[in-house]
């Protein structure tokens, strides 16, 4: 459960092992947030904009209040009543287990006659063949929209919200174990999960940026065991273990007991070599080129 300020940054529980201060609120729990300004890095943030309230997307406000998964957190912009932002959470038993994933959401003027659109925050990564990287979402919902909408009753149902049903559709039919092709193919999810996390954390939606510090803080340790028991014990495996290691220590939790410290040292010590001889070719070309010029 999570508590979140409105017009502030969302914080989770204090996790059990950490040296850095904890970051505490004494508000009413809500997984829903409603704050003034929306974000600058928000996809949709520059398109236009149409100030006329729609009943609808007021209702999907209240309805969320109320009806939201424990693993959906939505905030909504008073300034933005177009927007909002998602970030589901991974579901256990599933190599996407303990990941956050965020989607930034427009509702167009004319909705629901129109779907909402989605932006999914990639990185960069494929994960899954329903999330591109271009941030485009395949989802049946949203594209038989029209003939969902045509054959749905006209009265709003207060207990069930449109924008939940696209979030939990994406939680359980993108997020699931049935596409799996078995098990080189877990592991390269995993390893893209475990490289979108450490994105997120030295990049992350910014008004999420204490959720995600928090949440990774606080599963950290399930995140690492996960790891060790899915992925073998390769160079590159390795490589990015430490790299997920010390990212969480650098976020505050104590990761010591989860790794071997002479390999640690080992893989550090590789890590500087190769930066050396990346720097030394980088020189080299320079100056070549610099050779050229003269």
């Amino acid at each position: 459960m999570w508590r979140v300020v409105v017009g502030e940054e969302v914080s989770p529980h204090e996790p059990t092992i950490t040296p850095l201060p904890t970051i505490t609120c004494h508000i009413k729990v809500q997984q829903l947030c409603n704050i003034s300004k929306s974000p600058p890095d928000h996809q949709f943030f520059h398109d236009q904009f149409y100030p006329d309230e729609n009943i609808f997307i007021n209702k999907e406000w209240k309805t969320l209040e109320a009806n939201l998964p424990d693993s959906i957190f939505v905030r909504a912009y008073k300034s933005r009543q177009d927007l909002m932002r998602a970030v589901i959470v991974g579901p256990k038993g599933t190599s996407y287990s303990h990941v956050l994933f965020f989607f930034d959401i427009q509702f167009p003027s004319n909705y629901l006659a129109q779907p909402p659109e989605l932006f999914y925050h990639s990185y960069g990564l494929d994960v899954n063949s329903n999330l591109k990287r271009n941030g485009k979402v395949n989802l049946n919902l949203l594209k038989y929209w029209h003939q969902w909408y045509e054959h749905k009753e006209q009265r709003w149902k207060p207990k069930q919200s449109i924008i939940v049903q696209v979030l939990v559709s994406i939680r359980d039919l993108v997020f699931n174990s049935k596409p799996y092709l078995g098990g080189c193919y877990n592991k390269e999810v995993l390893m893209q999960m475990c490289k979108a996390m450490l994105f997120m954390l030295r990049d992350p939606p910014i008004d999420f940026k204490v959720f995600v510090e928090g949440y990774l803080r606080t599963n950290a340790h399930p995140i690492l065991l996960n790891y060790k028991a899915q992925m073998g014990d390769s160079k590159a495996t390795n490589q990015l273990f430490f790299d997920l290691v010390r990212a969480f220590e650098e976020n505050g939790t104590y990761c010591r007991h989860h790794y071997n410290q002479q390999q640690y040292d080992q893989t550090l010590k590789e890590e500087e070599l190769l930066e050396e001889k990346s720097e030394e070719t980088i020189s080299k070309i320079w100056s070549k080129l610099k050779i050229l010029d003269s």
